[in-house]
């Protein structure tokens, strides 16, 4: 139950880094984007998002809950480093360009986590699973509130751009230990 809160909590932290972030994406001295483009952003969150979520059942038959797990871990992933590249990026509109498939990452990775997620918690624990899915998702309000606070202190310090690698590579430890502790059954 604690890799599963962990994972929702961060996948909660991803979802809301954007929206927390949005000064520093409209800020002149960063990606500088309009507050159209901002808007444009949620578009390609939600993008993503539908898609994998209206295909979730065709996916759990032909490649099973493990592989969408990591699935979902690798998109946020990619988010995260798309993130990275768009903030380094010397053009406005090519950082505008990754900010927008990080989102749409972001909503692919957002569809396929936590629709396993919930599917596993009522799989792994039947006779708690209203207590475990209610714990899952208060983990990603958790995460979800967390991001605000986060983004503030990275970016008051001037260490945003680690911050985003630093989570990038959390994500990819956390997904190697759950590949060898194996918390997701193979079964599809």
């Amino acid at each position: 139950a604690f890799i599963l809160q962990s994972s929702s909590a961060d996948q909660g932290l991803c979802l809301i880094l954007v929206p927390a972030a949005g000064f520093i994406f409209k800020s002149p001295v960063h990606n500088h984007i309009s507050d159209g483009q901002y808007g444009t952003l949620f578009l390609a969150l939600i993008g993503g998002v539908i898609p994998v979520t209206f295909l979730i059942k065709v996916f759990l038959r032909t490649i099973g809950r493990k592989k969408i797990f990591y699935l979902g871990i690798f998109h946020n992933i990619f988010y995260l480093i798309l993130l990275t590249v768009a903030e380094q990026a010397k053009s406005q509109s090519f950082g505008f360009a990754a900010l927008l498939f990080s989102n749409f990452c972001l909503g692919v990775g957002f569809g396929l986590w936590v629709s396993v997620l919930n599917l596993l918690s009522i799989e792994l624990f039947p006779e708690n699973r209203n207590a475990v899915i209610t714990g899952l998702h208060a983990s990603l309000g958790v995460g979800a509130a967390t991001a605000p606070l986060l983004v503030s202190f990275l970016y008051s310090r001037g260490m945003w751009m680690n911050g985003l690698i630093s989570l990038a590579l959390f994500l990819i430890f956390f997904a190697a230990g759950t590949y060898f502790f194996k918390p997701v059954p193979s079964a599809p």
